[in-house]
């Protein structure tokens, strides 16, 4: 495997650490001063509202040539939205902190998104057409472990001070710069297209593409339903258990420490894609529904378990499908057009959850979650130019 695509994957995990530790500690925080569950799942939803340019984003990046300078900006401004914050939560009026929290919110997810446009084109680029599920696989893999770290952080971190933590944030996600540097991607080629033509090329692209709309669309279900994954938790552990953010901390751990199994172990499953995803959003779905069943911490580790396992073979059988389906001088685009469709709907989730907390109670979300999982398998019938994709 190129010893560049290495040093993305690096990156992408440096990246991967704080972002996630960020999304974790915005919630808290936010619970914290607001007392407001739908304040606090709007914050979370601020890192995806950027998502809805994605598509844009992705058109100027298969555009542009030097794809390396642009990320190395997007790390950089990424890093320095946090000190505002680190500020505002010294300062303590509540405002302030809301404001605050959405601002960097919104700016780490849009330079995140950035980065995730020029990843997808080197990963691409450096990949062999035989290495896309080995790519995959440990990308992923080291993915999860990154998330797992950063949902760990917090727990540790929030007792340092809200303002410190956000500053050891700052450098972690500045550290990222380090292995960037060393990234080798062959420089894009520039395009005689202005703008306009990319996105409307891009536009008939996902128009003929079966494959990728039908992806959209799984992914937008999935998406909305694990995106209320961290208000739903964090009220679990702050809320109905009444425990220390160490707790929630252990429970994402778990589940990032089971999607880095699931992402090893998927380089060996064999089948179709719809086959795939079944077996494991039945399981996910009945997992998240016995969490929301228990009223002991230490039972819903196993539930967890189970669904980390599960996302972690979905993530590296959806990228290995779309590096088979698509195109180099489309992956950016093509990677835009699913996140402004897909992860978009994250931007809501955290509200809906919260929403859903105060009208059905937290274990009617839970079982809300899961049964909205499984019931995305009744797709595959229709979905077939993405199910019958072998991987």
């Amino acid at each position: 495997m190129d010893s560049s695509f290495k040093f993305l994957v690096a990156e992408m995990g440096l990246s991967r650490l704080g972002v996630s530790a960020f999304d974790l500690m915005i919630i808290w925080i936010l619970l914290h001063f607001t007392g407001s569950p739908v304040l606090a799942g709007l914050g979370d939803g601020m890192l995806s509202l950027p998502l809805m340019a994605s598509f844009f984003v992705g058109a100027a990046v298969d555009r542009l040539r030097r794809r390396k300078l642009i990320a190395a900006a997007a790390s950089a401004v990424r890093a320095a939205a946090l000190i505002p914050l680190s500020l505002a939560v010294e300062a303590g009026p509540a405002i302030g902190v809301v404001a605050a929290s959405y601002a960097a919110a919104f700016l780490v997810g849009f330079t995140s998104d950035v980065l995730n446009s020029v990843r997808a084109v080197w990963s691409k680029e450096l990949l062999g057409e035989g290495e896309y599920k080995a790519g995959s696989g440990a990308y992923n893999a080291v993915g999860s472990l990154a998330e797992a770290l950063g949902f760990g952080i917090p727990g540790l971190l929030l007792g340092l001070g809200y303002a410190r933590s956000m500053a050891v944030l700052a450098a972690v996600l500045a550290a990222s710069l380090i292995p960037l540097a060393a990234v080798r991607a062959p420089p894009g080629s520039a395009s005689s297209m202005d703008a306009g033509a990319s996105v409307r090329e891009g536009v008939r692209f996902v128009r003929e593409s079966a494959f990728l709309r039908e992806l959209m669309v799984v992914g937008l279900i999935a998406n909305l339903v694990f995106g209320m994954s961290g208000v739903l938790f964090t009220d679990l552990i702050q809320v109905r258990l009444g425990l220390p953010p160490i707790y929630m901390s252990m429970l994402l751990f778990t589940i990032m420490a089971g999607s880095i199994a699931g992402s090893a172990a998927a380089s060996r499953v064999r089948g179709s894609v719809g086959a795939i995803w079944t077996a494991c959003m039945v399981s996910i779905g009945l997992a998240a529904i016995a969490i929301g069943a228990s009223s002991n911490v230490f039972l819903d580790v196993a539930p967890a378990a189970v669904i980390g396992v599960g996302i972690g073979v979905v993530n590296v059988v959806s990228s290995a499908a779309m590096l088979k389906a698509i195109p180099r001088d489309m992956m950016a685009r093509a990677q835009g057009a699913f996140n402004t469709f897909a992860l978009t709907a994250t931007f809501a989730s955290g509200a809906v959850g919260g929403l859903l907390i105060s009208a059905v109670t937290l274990r009617g979300a839970f079982l809300f979650l899961g049964a909205v999982l499984m019931l995305i398998n009744l797709l595959w019938p229709r979905f077939k130019a993405l199910s019958s994709i072998r991987v």
